[in-house]
């Protein structure tokens, strides 16, 4: 996850009452550094729409919506699957055309579009199943990190976690 240490806040703010719990904006983003995606709690980022990632660069966030809390769940399977896939700079603009094409489809249809690329990214269909809701959010979220990753051509171009950048970083 991204944070700025200095700043550490919860995503959850109790009002000056006491008595009312808000829930907090959470943005995607991306670092520039280790190439890892994160919902970043919005209290965290600068005016700027940046973060410090923990290997030390600058994350920014993505454009496009803001999530709650309870999608991390579903935002970390999302990277998961992504990057069990093995999703490059090419992969992700040649998969773009392909949801782009099936725009007019239904999330469950774009969803299986996806799986035919790789079974990794089955599991978000399984997960997302009961509700169309939830299946249109996971759509927009792969798109917006496909969109992230085709725009890293000329880097490394792999998609990675920052937990697992950082272990290696470390052995």
């Amino acid at each position: 996850m991204h944070y700025d240490a200095r700043r550490k806040i919860s995503c959850y703010w109790i009002c000056e009452h006491g008595s009312t719990v808000r829930r907090m904006r959470m943005i995607p983003t991306h670092c520039v550094g280790c190439g890892t995606f994160a919902l970043t709690c919005a209290t965290l980022l600068s005016p700027r729409g940046s973060a410090i990632c923990q290997c030390g660069a600058t994350a920014h966030a993505l454009p496009g919506a803001s999530y709650g809390p309870e999608d991390q769940l579903l935002f970390d399977a999302i990277v998961f699957s992504m990057k069990a896939s093995g999703v490059t700079w090419q992969n992700a603009r040649r998969l773009l055309l392909v949801l782009e094409d099936c725009r007019s489809s239904e999330p469950m249809i774009r969803l299986r579009v996806l799986k035919q690329f790789s079974s990794a990214l089955a599991v978000i269909e399984i997960a997302v199943a009961e509700s169309p809701a939830v299946a249109r959010k996971a759509i927009a979220l792969f798109e917006l990190l496909l969109e992230a990753i085709a725009q890293t051509e000329g880097h490394s171009g792999l998609l990675t976690i920052g937990s697992e950048a950082r272990r290696a970083r470390l052995s």
